[in-house]
């Protein structure tokens, strides 16, 4: 019986020499991992104030085109939100 425990001993010692490097590949890629978060949270941000910006736009022109409505549209003038 001491022979089966020492192959199985072996073979978990393999196997877990095996992962060593898939975990050093992952606490490689932390810092990296980090970095991408932080630059999609900052595009999320940027999307979503142009989001704002742009349905404020919506609803600006469409209350100038309802005030429009009948009369000629050449007057419209579409002023900046900022």
């Amino acid at each position: 019986m001491e022979v089966v425990g020492a192959v199985a001993s072996f073979i978990a010692i393999g196997q877990c020499l095996a992962a060593v490097p898939s975990i050093v590949d992952i606490l490689k890629a932390l810092p990296t991992a980090k970095m991408e978060l932080i630059t999609l949270s900052n595009e999320f941000e940027t999307l979503r104030a142009t989001h704002t910006d742009i349905s404020s736009l919506l609803d600006m022109l469409s209350d100038q085109l309802e005030a429009a409505e009948g009369q000629d549209l050449d007057g419209l003038v579409v002023v900046d939100p900022a």
